[in-house]
């Protein structure tokens, strides 16, 4: 009999301290639950603790929704490239505007017209000799002898001075050639043929205008 006696009393001291243990644990885990809103209560959503509570309309909010889960693996989660603050309120670098290209100086026409007063005597011959002309370049602008009317102006066609700057501009006659007006104006042919761009046969044209000294 003493021995179910010490049984019972050793069963009652394991319950108490059962119940000791549990009412200990119980209070810890309400102590550390967070305190909830009033009417809400909480409750589990696919493994996340979530609070849930009802608005006046009777309609469930998410108090504490669970955070959006990326589909992108960590480290790979990409954020906008905040601007570059040392160029922000800079004013960037206009173009510098290339200079026109200059504007070729045209080439002066290698014969001009003039207004000549036909004098007593005149022939193509003589007018030429004191002219910058020649007889195959007036023909070429159609004037003949019979044009040469004393006391009449014609228009001359003569070589242009400004054809040749620096020098003088002589009308090729027929007859001329390279070698011929060099010797007549004191040069040598090779001069000739360099101030006046002549080709390896030092070709000349009669009524063209050569650049002479």
């Amino acid at each position: 009999m003493q021995k179910s006696q010490s049984v019972i009393i050793f069963t009652i001291i394991i319950m108490a301290i059962i119940l000791g243990v549990g009412s200990f644990l119980a209070l810890s885990y309400v102590r550390r639950r967070p305190e909830l809103p009033a009417g809400s209560f909480q409750t589990t959503v696919e493994g996340v603790d979530v609070v849930v509570g009802l608005d006046p309309a009777k309609q469930v909010l998410l108090l504490n929704p669970p955070p959006v889960q990326s589909d992108l693996p960590p480290g790979d989660q990409t954020t906008e490239p905040a601007a570059d603050q040392s160029t922000q309120g800079q004013q960037q670098p206009t173009a510098t505007p290339l200079p026109p290209e200059p504007t070729p100086t045209p080439i002066p026409d290698a014969v001009v017209f003039i207004d000549y007063l036909v004098q007593a005597n005149d022939s193509m011959y003589s007018v030429a000799q004191r002219m910058d002309t020649s007889i195959t370049l007036m023909a070429q602008e159609g004037i003949a002898q019979d044009n040469l009317i004393p006391g009449q102006t014609i228009k001359l066609p003569i070589g242009n001075p400004a054809y040749c700057p620096g020098q003088r501009p002589y009308a090729v006659g027929e007859g001329d050639t390279a070698f011929s007006v060099s010797r007549r104006f004191n040069m040598t042919v090779e001069a000739l043929r360099t101030i006046n761009n002549l080709d390896e046969n030092y070709t000349i044209l009669a009524g063209g205008i050569l650049c002479v000294p």
